[in-house]
């Protein structure tokens, strides 16, 4: 979930970290996050201000700074102003909207990050429930895999690494797992978490959080430029030419769900009837030919 600069879960969890725990080295903060220290120097100077989208942004209601010119792992992070500029009251419609924000930081973030998001969840929740609105609450949302796989994810991200993780498909008789090399894109949220990575053969892929039962990073690192060219693919995935189409399928489509944006899943009549926004004519001859026989008839919606 990128906001710009530095993702809002990274910000939010180094922010609430540094509140609780003062006087903590630019070294510790990075082990705690997983990251050098000299990325992790990067990080905090992002602090000062929240990028919402592009070009719009508020400053963060206290200073952080390291108390060095010449930064090293042993620098002491300081936290100042907490208290000056109090954060002006929230109505029951923003926090709402607050909470599930969180939570959909929260259901793929790495470990830490769950954490400081869990923490700063449930000072939202008292507060609310002090107020007498404690019935429109919900519980906090689940991991949507373990956390050795959500670490793996967010260092591989952080440092540009390959991952080798092992991801479960369905089956015609049973669910089956293969294990699959592959470089971490980006993290989406839409319509539930995906990683967005890019293949042995250069594809973008994507692939749920909740099928993902492990992950382990690997010695190969991703180019910056390689990565660049990946997000762009990711990005253009998502663009359409204006019209829908409809995939009649036997067994064995369903993957297309998974892997296309906006792609809709009915059954009728024994098929599965895929329904999704066509991103140009050769795209769509590409995913015809991976379907194969599968599919039965194709008709435009």
């Amino acid at each position: 979930m990128s906001f710009g600069d530095l993702s809002l879960a990274r910000k939010r969890a180094l922010a609430d970290f540094l509140l609780r725990e003062p006087n903590v080295t630019v070294g510790e903060l990075a082990d705690r996050f997983g990251t050098s220290w000299q990325d992790m120097a990067q990080e905090i100077a992002q602090l000062s201000t929240v990028e919402l989208v592009a070009g719009s942004f508020f400053e963060t209601p206290f200073d952080v700074w390291i108390d060095d010119e010449d930064v090293s792992a042993d620098s002491l992070v300081r936290v100042s102003q907490i208290d000056s500029e109090p954060l002006s009251g929230l109505s029951l419609p923003e926090v709402v909207a607050l909470l599930g924000t969180t939570d959909v930081a929260m259901s793929s973030s790495s470990r830490h990050e769950a954490e400081a998001l869990g923490a700063v969840r449930e000072r939202i929740a008292e507060a609310v429930e002090a107020h007498g609105y404690g019935s429109v609450l919900w519980p906090a949302p689940q991991l949507q895999a373990p956390p050795v796989v959500l670490d793996a994810v967010h260092e591989a991200l952080a440092t540009q690494h390959k991952i080798a993780i092992d991801y479960w498909k369905r089956g015609k008789d049973q669910p089956h797992m293969s294990t699959v090399t592959v470089s971490p894109v980006d993290i989406s949220y839409v319509p539930y978490p995906l990683l967005i990575a890019a293949n042995e053969a250069g594809e973008v892929r994507r692939y749920r959080f909740d099928r993902i039962s492990d992950a382990q990073l690997c010695d190969d690192r991703i180019s910056a430029r390689f990565a660049r060219r990946m997000k762009s693919l990711a990005e253009k995935d998502t663009e359409v030419e204006g019209y829908h189409i409809q995939l009649w399928c036997h067994s064995g489509a369903r993957w297309v769900v998974e892997e296309v944006p906006g792609a809709i899943l009915r059954q009728e009549n024994d098929y599965d009837v895929i329904e999704l926004p066509v991103r140009s004519e050769q795209w769509l001859l590409s995913l015809l030919v991976r379907l194969g026989q599968t599919v039965e008839r194709i008709e435009k919606v």
